[in-house]
């Protein structure tokens, strides 16, 4: 994991009122937002010193937490499932400049506005609605609304008998956490009228779509877990109804003890202390960081605890030695030459708490092509599944990451800085390897940019990090297969993994990630499959 300095170039004027900024040197210039108690931060948290000496985002602003709104004044509104409906500020000469936004329950809404001050909103998210401006130095409440969801009564589902019968009609279905599924209810006859009901409420904004005779759901969430009733209308007798109901279940593959949780390590105290600069990881900062080794040798890839049994890591890192990269490793090569290592901080040390794994399973993805002068594309579906001999018990040192939902990545904007770790080379000019494992934050780049510096191909199936400039930090030899994290929602989800790069830390260039919300559905289908395998 390469990294050097980079002379400052931008003037050290910003300011943040009820707040503090902070300035890292190392490893290029970056300001470090911070608001004081009380206060609760709008905007990036950092700004970057850009090549052409301007910073990269101004400067955020401190919202104060105390903000009240009397009871008198809040207004309440009643949504029927599937309306939305469309809320103003209330227009004041005295903010004619001023900057609308909006608050749901307490937390900021970005990109809802339907113009400057209207928000568009669903039943989706019932709660306390404020909208707030900020002219100057002030901060005003301009309207507080209050979105109550006014629930359908149950149905009745008391009908005439009739001929009314099914085609295809789904089963009870038990799903894996973050699948999709389709339930089938299609009726004999031609039908004008079909309703879908979950614990006896109709169904009207699920987070997949109903169409006709299908109610189709996108990353299924425990809260999806009901029973699902269908009902179908003869098209020429309303009075004519035939219902059905099947149980959806939703499986989680990770058992966690002892009160764990993935994504959330014991030790935050790591996180955004040293920004962006290469250096070394605190203890239990990433416990789902482990590492492929073979007998009296260094590391030769990192790779992820995503369960109690399986580890994630880059295809590539199986290439055959001895076959001129022709070929992968064999099983049975792979269960006697390599090692999992988990709970490490210091790469040669023995420590307190390591265990040592032997791989029983490797799943190589069945797209990844070794010959990379294909079609100029290098690494594609990098990416490779482990599942160890034995499970493995949790503990602070030892946590597996949590792996992003179907989409995840799609809502995250360039420039957005993720956190890379491994035990790769610390030197763009020789070959040493890191003694303790590294971490640099990465700013996520856009795959048009990075196509534009690249002779390969980058795919949707990839993600680009890093910096244009020479001896920033930058993942390098031995890091391949490591994790690429990013919080959110108090969680860290692995959203990359280290696939390939042109040079370490070169101008211009950028790493290269394989992108795992592509492969989380592939992901899923193996360790379902053999989740019962000995």
């Amino acid at each position: 994991m390469c990294h050097a300095d980079v002379e400052k170039q931008c003037p050290k004027t910003l300011s943040l009122k009820n707040g503090k900024v902070r300035f890292q040197s190392r490893g290029g210039v970056t300001a470090v937002f911070t608001c004081d108690t009380g206060f609760t931060l709008r905007g990036s948290n950092v700004s970057h010193c850009q090549t052409d000496g301007h910073w990269s985002v101004s400067e955020p602003t401190c919202i104060s937490n105390d903000l009240r709104c009397p009871a008198s004044e809040i207004e309440s509104i009643s949504l029927l499932p599937g309306r939305t409906v469309n809320i103003s500020c209330s227009k004041d000469s005295t903010f004619v400049d001023a900057h609308y936004f909006w608050t749901a329950n307490g937390s900021f809404i970005e990109n809802n506005l339907s113009n400057k001050d209207t928000l568009v909103i669903s039943p989706k998210t019932p709660g306390l609605y404020l909208c707030l401006t900020i002219s100057s130095d002030e901060i005003s409440i301009m309207r507080a609304v209050k979105i109550v969801l006014n629930q359908i009564k149950p149905v009745d589902l008391t009908f005439e008998k009739c001929n009314l019968t099914f085609k295809n009609f789904s089963e009870n279905v038990s799903t894996l956490f973050g699948t999709n599924i389709s339930l089938s209810c299609e009726g004999s006859l031609l039908s004008n009228k079909i309703y879908w009901l979950k614990d006896g409420n109709i169904v009207s904004d699920l987070h997949g779509a109903y169409s006709k005779a299908y109610l189709n759901i996108t990353n299924i969430q425990t809260t999806d877990e009901g029973n699902y009733t269908c009902i179908v209308h003869e098209k020429n007798n309303q009075q004519c109804s035939s219902i059905k109901s099947m149980i959806v279940k939703v499986e989680k593959l990770t058992q966690l003890t002892s009160g764990f949780v993935c994504g959330q390590p014991v030790s935050t105290t790591r996180r955004w202390k040293r920004v962006i600069d290469g250096s070394r990881a605190a203890p239990l900062s990433a416990p789902w960081m482990c590492m492929l080794t073979m007998d009296r040798e260094p590391p030769f890839c990192g790779c992820s605890l995503i369960s109690d049994k399986w580890v994630v890591t880059a295809a590539h890192c199986f290439r055959s030695a001895n076959k001129l990269n022709s070929t992968f490793m064999s099983q049975e090569e792979v269960y006697k030459k390599i090692r999992v290592k988990f709970g490490k901080q210091q790469r040669r040390q023995i420590e307190k708490g390591e265990i040592v794994r032997r791989i029983q399973n490797l799943v190589i993805h069945p797209q990844f092509m070794l010959d990379s002068t294909i079609r100029n594309l290098t690494n594609e579906h990098d990416i490779a599944l482990l599942k160890l001999n034995e499970a493995i018990v949790f503990q602070s040192s030892i946590l597996p990451i949590c792996l992003p939902p179907l989409g995840f990545m799609d809502s995250v904007p360039p420039g957005t800085l993720g956190i890379v770790t491994g035990w790769g080379r610390v030197s763009v000019r020789d070959s040493i390897m890191a003694l303790t494992l590294q971490e640099a934050y990465l700013p996520l780049v856009n795959n048009s940019s990075c196509q534009q510096s690249s002779n390969y191909a980058i795919t949707d199936n990839m993600l680009c990090a890093g910096y244009a400039e020479s001896y920033r930090p930058d993942t390098c030899s031995g890091d391949s297969g490591g994790p690429f994290v990013l919080q959110k929602l108090n969680s860290w989800y692995l959203i990359g993994i280290v696939s390939w790069g042109e040079g370490c830390s070169s101008p211009k260039k950028f790493g290269i990630y394989t992108r795992v919300d592509k492969y989380v559905t592939w992901i899923q289908s193996i360790l379902k499959e053999k989740l019962n395998e000995n």
